[in-house]
């Protein structure tokens, strides 16, 4: 209940533990945060094993500096993409020097994912499966190449993705991304056992405001192909997110959909439940055979 006063908006996880998500930011949506208090007021009460999403973007290092004062240790992945804000407004965000300073400072920090490959910002732009991938590998081949720390820089990244409306493509585009990072390591010659994150998010681009209800079905189908192609986290938008903000009931839907997927389906309960399927591992072979073509592409 108080975490819906607050309204958070809550995570599937792989894991037993919970996860909410929050934003820095007059602009943005979920909880705003200003100031230490707005933070200790947000982490009252909430188990330490959650795991938090900020939308933080570029006051990462402000927030960073919040919850390292903050009595609590949590767990906690910022959405800070700097090539993202350069895509998108066509300039640096700050001096390139700047920049690797602040690259240095964010990485490796412990019980911290601080480097994103925001590739859902392309995918509300038109990109393909086989573009989010070959972009997400393409941002993180930026951030190794402007480190001066590239083992650290790993460590600290992870990807937010779309969960679209392609069912098999979309199992296969989560696989193909696991496929394709330790590939990507190994050409920068890092760990290749340092792991992935990702995070998938349910897309708008498909979703109806005629009749809403049909969005339930949609945002089902897209966390399931999330959870099945092996994202970390899964954030399920309310079905009538395009017409109406914070209504409860659509929340409470949404953060119930995981329950199901989780407590009821038991997808929690098998590592890769689409391994040995000929058409998916054909698909996903594919797909990752693609995507590091247009990578390359990106590279050249």
């Amino acid at each position: 209940k108080k975490l819906r006063q607050e309204g958070i908006r809550s995570f599937y996880l792989r894991s037993k533990a919970s996860g909410v998500s929050g934003a820095l930011g007059g602009d943005m949506e979920g909880t705003q945060i200003h100031e230490p208090s707005d933070l200790k007021k947000l982490l009252k009460g909430v188990d330490h094993d959650t795991d938090f999403l900020f939308n933080s973007g570029m006051s990462t290092p402000g927030l960073l500096a919040m919850l390292m004062n903050h009595d609590n240790e949590i767990k906690a992945s910022f959405i800070f993409d700097p090539f993202r804000f350069i895509a998108e407004r066509g300039k640096w965000p700050l001096p390139l020097e700047r920049f690797k300073k602040l690259l240095s400072e964010l990485s490796d920090l412990n019980g911290y994912r601080t480097l994103c490959a925001d590739v859902l910002f392309y995918h509300h732009c038109g990109a393909t499966i086989v573009q989010e991938l070959g972009l997400m590998l393409a941002t993180a081949s930026e951030y190794f190449a402007h480190s001066e720390n590239a083992e650290a820089t790993s460590s600290s990244f992870f990807t937010r993705m779309s969960a679209g409306p392609l069912y098999f493509p979309e199992i296969a585009k989560f696989r193909a991304a696991r496929l394709l990072w330790p590939r990507l390591l190994k050409a920068y010659g890092l760990d290749e056992s340092t792991p992935l994150h990702i995070v998938a998010e349910t897309t708008p681009t498909n979703k109806t405001i005629t009749d809403t209800y049909n969005n339930l079905l949609r945002t089902n189908t897209e966390a399931m192909s999330a959870v099945i192609g092996g994202a970390d986290q899964v954030l399920i938008h309310p079905y009538n997110q395009l017409i109406k903000k914070d209504d409860p009931f659509a929340l409470r839907l949404a953060r119930n959909m995981h329950r199901i997927l989780r407590e009821e389906s038991h997808f929690e309960k098998v590592e890769d439940p689409s391994a040995g399927s000929y058409y998916l591992e054909q698909l996903t072979d594919t797909v990752a055979k693609e995507a590091w073509k247009f990578f390359q592409t990106i590279e050249n």
